[in-house]
């Protein structure tokens, strides 16, 4: 749903910079259970023709809006005015609270390597991400809506043998330890962090985390500041929970308050843009 709001806010953002307006009625036939989704809808949009739409400052910035997912520069700090203009874009019914002072940081880059080691030497954690892999060209254009692994890298060791999914779960393999390798190169690299806490964790709340980190996204890339989640702390299973209620002390939150987004800033070398299915595929005229 955080994905899906974030869809939602770009296409306001653009028919505004078309003049129109995109009324909105989210979870129009109720809430999805907790459990799970279903068939209905997560939002309806009623198309206005109105000329007193403006384009936001922001909607600048939806083409370079990229994901780093690289190490960062560790002595290119983020500035304190950069945090703030990133800050300033927050939707007002909830948080969103940033921090580069070195010994919090320092716990957050630990407790975020601690939880991405967690999910890769968790079986079934693991299989889930494997599950969405897509290597190599083909699979990415067949599927254009997982964790893309391109390059040319990927493309020969797949097709010499020296690359695979299996190798990429199985401990001991080398594939395995450079996905070890990588999570200590995001994590221990954050030059700061932030964090989007809303009041409850409803459904609507995590729709509109989702509509919100996307202005928070815009702003970062119109800062030149580069954004990347780190969403494994936040996932709700038996073996995370200790690490995620430590989590929640170090960020001074407490129930029902929720912290929805956790994301590390940095500077680094941006990416190209990551595959997406036809808008087709999601939205129903």
């Amino acid at each position: 749903l955080i994905g899906q709001g974030t869809f939602l806010e770009l296409f306001r953002l653009a028919a505004a910079s078309e003049g129109w307006r995109a009324e909105m009625t989210l979870l129009p036939d109720g809430a999805f259970p907790v459990d799970r989704l279903d068939d209905r809808p997560v939002a309806t949009i009623r198309m206005v023709r109105d000329e007193s739409q403006r384009a936001d400052p922001l909607f600048a910035h939806h083409g370079p809006r990229r994901t780093h997912k690289e190490p960062f520069d560790t002595e290119k700090p983020v500035s304190d005015a950069n945090l703030a203009s990133i800050a300033a874009s927050a939707d007002k019914d909830m948080r969103f609270v940033t921090t580069q002072v070195p010994a919090r940081r320092q716990t957050l880059r630990d407790l975020a390597e601690k939880a991405l080691i967690l999910e890769v030497e968790t079986p079934r954690t693991m299989q889930e991400s494997i599950d969405l892999m897509r290597m190599g060209p083909a699979e990415v254009a067949a599927n254009p809506d997982g964790i893309d692994l391109l390059g040319p890298m990927i493309w020969w060791g797949s097709r010499l043998g020296m690359v695979s999914k299996k190798d990429i779960q199985t401990p001991g393999t080398q594939s395995y330890q450079v996905g070890l390798d990588m999570v200590k190169g995001q994590t221990q690299t954050a030059m700061a962090f932030g964090w989007l806490v809303t009041p409850d964790n409803s459904r609507l709340a995590q729709l509109k985390a989702g509509m919100t980190y996307l202005r928070l996204n815009l702003a970062a890339t119109g800062a030149g500041v580069a954004m990347h989640p780190m969403s494994q702390l936040l996932q709700e299973y038996p073996e995370m929970a200790e690490m995620q209620r430590d989590l929640y002390g170090a960020l001074d939150v407490a129930a029902p308050d929720h912290v929805q987004m956790l994301v590390r800033f940095g500077h680094g070398v941006k990416p190209g843009p990551s595959p997406r299915r036809p808008v087709r595929d999601i939205v129903r005229a």
